[in-house]
């Protein structure tokens, strides 16, 4: 069985796991990050804004700026978890399901169509016909180009959706001064 280069593998398949602690209860953390999103694009109009769903078990949202569309954006997917009487946000950050079909329907179509005109030409023992396979090599360097670029150019929304998430999951200095008025 073929096995992909593992830095390949990454670009189009990596994911990064994550865990958010909550300082609230299972349904306070479920409702507070609904909350601290929107549901769909449309809610993201005016500003960027994570969107997406979220329930008890399943958490997926996603960054959204007004008028930008970036592919291999990251997205959270995960699901809220009880342990030890806190509460977890358990997941990881991937690029879309899209984005990974895209790219490896484009990535082997073009080793496909390489190795093909690779043994054609060979049969041929032609050197007119060289050009060929070296512009599926360019075209799948091309490929791995776009990629690698899409994802320079979406490398903090990470970071970004970790503060959306962990704002909403963490204590508010206001909440805490309030509580310890009571």
């Amino acid at each position: 069985m073929l096995r992909p280069i593992p830095w390949l593998r990454d670009l189009l398949y990596g994911a990064t796991p994550a865990e958010f602690q909550s300082a609230y209860g299972l349904e306070k953390s479920v409702r507070r990050l609904a909350d601290a999103t929107g549901r769909s694009v449309f809610s993201a109009f005016m500003r960027q804004k994570a969107v997406g769903t979220v329930t008890r078990s399943r958490v997926s949202l996603r960054r959204v700026t007004p008028l930008v569309g970036s592919v291999f954006q990251p997205i959270f997917i995960g699901k809220f978890e009880e342990r030890n009487g806190s509460v977890v946000l358990v997941g990881h950050f991937t690029v879309h399901w899209f984005e990974k079909v895209f790219m490896s329907v484009w990535l082997g179509g073009v080793l496909l169509w390489t190795a093909i005109v690779v043994v054609a030409v060979a049969y041929q023992r032609s050197l007119e016909n060289l050009i060929f396979p070296v512009l599926g090599a360019g075209m799948f360097c091309a490929g791995v180009a776009f990629a690698r670029f899409c994802k320079l150019l979406s490398r903090n929304g990470t970071a970004w959706l970790s503060n959306v998430i962990g704002s909403a999951l963490s204590e508010s200095r206001f909440e805490s001064s309030e509580r310890g008025r009571v």
